[in-house]
């Protein structure tokens, strides 16, 4: 599910970002993938000029935990989820103002499209209802850390966090037998 999402994501952004570049069909602007290689701290990809998409972080949406069911059956509630999803501008050193545009473009993207749904982003899961995506800061002091983690040096960037992705196995716990009536009269001597 979570793979899927940010497919999604990844492809109507690079849709978006190359009709802003004028890149050609073949090329590609956007890319999925992890930031760093872990065996040898290198960047994970070998194209440069392109932004990378790679997930930062997940997060559970504790605010509906105990939301009611109407079942009989015995589940465990969905995991909520966010997901916090870094853009980074991987271009050559002589073309940092083509990653500034690359950045300025992907953050225009996220502004005029917020909520993704079945109807604005037809590839988007028939079980996903809806996505909904927001920018996040990430505090100065911060930022060293935060590249550091990463195992990269600064690149210019944007933090997504895409609101609310729920999954479920719909594992039964066990069945319960439905309440049909209350009898208020049982109780009263």
């Amino acid at each position: 599910m979570i793979h899927t999402v940010l497919e999604v994501l990844t492809k109507e952004l690079n849709q978006f970002l190359k009709q802003r570049t004028r890149m050609t069909p073949n090329e590609t602007a956007v890319v999925l993938s992890a930031l760093m290689d872990n065996a040898d701290g290198a960047f994970a990809v070998e194209t440069e000029n392109q932004v990378i998409c790679t997930l930062f972080n997940i997060e559970q949406e504790r605010s509906n935990l105990n939301a009611p069911t109407r079942s009989n059956a015995v589940v465990n509630p969905p995991f909520n989820l966010n997901l916090y999803v870094l853009f980074a501008a991987y271009y050559k050193k002589d073309r940092y103002i083509e990653a500034l545009k690359a950045i300025s473009y992907t953050i225009a993207f996220f502004q005029g499209k917020q909520v993704f749904t079945s109807a604005n982003t037809p590839s988007l899961p028939a079980n996903i209802e809806k996505v909904v995506v927001e920018m996040v800061n990430i505090e100065m002091k911060d930022i060293s850390n935060f590249w550091t983690t990463l195992g990269a040096k600064h690149l210019p960037s944007i933090m997504i966090k895409v609101r609310m992705l729920s999954i479920t196995s719909d594992l039964v716990m066990e069945e319960t037998t439905p309440i049909l009536s209350v009898d208020t009269t049982a109780a009263i001597k």
